[in-house]
Order: C-alpha cells, then sequence, then structure tokens
C-alpha cells in the first residue's frame, strides 16, 4: 500500500511539473529558428571551433559536395570521437 501512495505522489509531481511547463510560452516565440549557414550539421559546433575553420570547411564542402562535418574531420580539425 505504501509503494502505491508512493507512485502516486511521484505522478501527481510529475503531472504538476508537466502542466506548469504547457503553461510557459515558447521561448522563441513560436517560431523556429533558421540554421545559421547552409550546413546546419556544423552548426553544433559553433563556438568550439574559429569561424575561419567554419568558413574554409563550407567552402571545401560546397566545393566537394560532402558536408562540412566531413571536412572537418578529413582536415584534422576534429576527430569522428569529438564530432
Amino acid at each position: 500500500m505504501a509503494l502505491g501512495a508512493l507512485r502516486e505522489a511521484e505522478f501527481d509531481r510529475l503531472e504538476a511539473i508537466w502542466r506548469a511547463h504547457a503553461r510557459r510560452p515558447p521561448a522563441s516565440g513560436g517560431k523556429f529558428q533558421q540554421p545559421r549557414s547552409q550546413f546546419p550539421e556544423v552548426d553544433c559546433l559553433r563556438g568550439i571551433l574559429s569561424s575561419s575553420a567554419f568558413e574554409a570547411a563550407e567552402r571545401r564542402a560546397a566545393a566537394v559536395g560532402t558536408g562540412a562535418d566531413r571536412v572537418l574531420i578529413a582536415s584534422g580539425a576534429i576527430s569522428e570521437y569529438e564530432y
């Protein structure tokens, strides 16, 4: 019986958190943000690598017809594991 009451209390707490979250307005005003570049697969690395590294990788990726992530990995700027 005590275990059932504990589970019910946990469920009530989770439901209260969910309801509070559902009442909040969207952080972005309900609109999706556009990717920063034509290579959104590397947007997660911005702030880690220099902007010149991104520009060079994006130019090379466009020229070769591959993703900028592949260019950064092939050039040794990041490893497959780090990506």
